[in-house]
């Protein structure tokens, strides 16, 4: 388990997502998870691995008050983030 930074004016999903790309990239690296076009097992343990941080995120997030969300037609989820 880590520990990320964010600076509270870049909580927009494309920079948390980068973000969280680079530690499971760190993470990948240090179990010797890797992958190329023919390992599609190691490219799916990333990519949930991606998702579930992401997850994680979102709710710590949410549960701080950082996003206000919307729900709309068709279930869609919009955010946007709070100013401090």
């Amino acid at each position: 388990m880590g520990t990320m930074n964010l600076c509270q004016q870049h909580l927009d999903i494309e920079t948390v997502t980068h973000e969280l790309t680079h530690a499971v990239f760190s993470w990948a690296q240090r179990k010797k998870v890797w992958f190329d076009k023919r390992n599609s097992a190691a490219e799916e343990k990333i990519c949930y691995c991606i998702g579930r941080l992401m997850r994680r995120y979102i709710q710590r997030a949410t549960e701080l008050g950082l996003y206000e969300f919307n729900i709309e037609q068709h279930n869609l989820v919009t955010f946007k983030v709070r100013k401090a």
